[in-house]
């Protein structure tokens, strides 16, 4: 019955008698709810269009005119805008509407599978690259891809999901592995560079160390010096240096022999360490039977003090032959001036030091 209407708004709403047939009540009721259902499945057409974006919002205006077009026989899409509407309803024309909404629709799923399909082989190639990066291919993983391949190549929706989320799966464990593995060589390389370090500052203590007296040696003392001229001398911190002297150094060489010679700077050394224990208090053998000790924070009249302990406690080292047979030494003290150089404040204690020796060695002399 529908149909027979249809075709009779088609004809212009003519019998071939010529005069128009007058529907029963019946016939206008089914007419009428058929154009309702007519118009709602256009509407959900543009709703739920596959297209996207722009695409989308323009296919679900034109349903809407349609829809209004098949209710009220307004304008059709793409009338004019003084067309107030048509005498009759433009089946032809509304069939040729979903006809190439359809085929377009019908294209774009078709264009996006094609990209699918082109994306999950590159991700496929690349994966297979990752997974057998370091030499050893995971043969579950590698038979997920492979079944994936397949599903890529099929038109199978779900088989494809399916079989892409078992990929995903062994993937998550292969990544938990991995990390596992990474975390267990990580922890061996921390440990590892732990012990090398502990090696360096092991070496680099002892390359800054004298071997025989075990305290600082002249390199050491070099590079300390210069940094305690460049900060102490700008900001004006009284800091003393003291240059210590063997007495007769040589006469104990002589009579007694270099080895004799060596346990006397080994004493003297560890001598020096007890009596100037503070941490900012530096010890270094000068070279041959002299030693220098940087006093920090301190000014002549404090470093006189150790200076003196030092003196008693030198000639506590002695030597068990010929009755027995002790040391003494000779200690030069002078304070760094504002604006003095490393070179400068190193004559001026080994100037103070050879006024000890000049007054008769196994004393104190400071700097004027």
């Amino acid at each position: 019955m529908l149909a027979k209407r249809a075709k009779e708004e088609m004809d212009g709403g003519r019998s071939r008698s010529g005069v128009a047939p007058a529907p029963s009540p019946r016939d206008t009721d089914e007419f009428e709810r058929a154009l309702d259902t007519f118009a709602g499945v256009i509407r959900l057409l543009g709703r739920y269009s596959l297209g996207a974006g722009t695409e989308q919002d323009d296919a679900r205006q034109l349903c809407e005119k349609w829809a209004r077009h098949l209710l009220v026989v307004g304008p059709r899409p793409g009338d004019p805008p003084e067309v107030k509407g048509s005498a009759r309803r433009d089946w032809q024309g509304l069939s040729q509407f979903v006809t190439s909404l359809r085929r377009t629709e019908s294209e774009t799923v078709g264009r996006s599978m094609t990209t699918l399909r082109e994306t999950l082989a590159e991700f496929l190639a690349g994966l297979r690259s990752i997974v057998t990066e370091d030499g050893r291919a995971e043969q579950d993983v590698q038979l997920q891809i492979e079944r994936l391949r397949a599903a890529v190549a099929s038109d199978s929706l779900q088989e494809l999901k399916s079989e892409a989320l078992s990929v995903s799966g062994a993937l998550a464990q292969v990544v938990e592995a991995r990390k596992r593995a990474q975390l267990t060589v990580m922890q061996e390389l921390s440990g590892r560079v732990r012990d090398l370090s502990r090696e360096l500052d092991q070496a680099r203590k002892e390359g800054a160390q004298d071997a025989l007296t075990k305290v600082a040696n002249r390199l050491a003392l070099d590079e300390y010096i210069s940094k305690v001229v460049g900060l102490d001398g700008l900001f004006g911190k009284a800091t003393c240096l003291l240059m210590v002297d063997i007495d007769h150094f040589k006469r104990v060489n002589d009579s007694f022999g270099h080895p004799t010679g060596d346990d006397v700077l080994r004493k003297l050394g560890d001598v020096l360490s007890r009596t100037f224990p503070r941490k900012t208090d530096f010890v270094a053998r000068y070279g041959g039977e002299e030693f220098a000790v940087i006093l920090r924070d301190t000014g002549l009249r404090e470093a006189a003090i150790p200076a003196q302990r030092l003196l008693a406690a030198a000639r506590g080292v002695t030597i068990a032959r010929d009755g027995g047979w002790s040391i003494s030494v000779s200690i030069g003290l002078a304070q760094l001036a504002e604006g003095e150089s490393t070179e400068q404040w190193v004559a001026k204690a080994d100037r103070a030091l050879y006024e000890a020796k000049h007054q008769g060695r196994n004393r104190v002399v400071e700097a004027k």
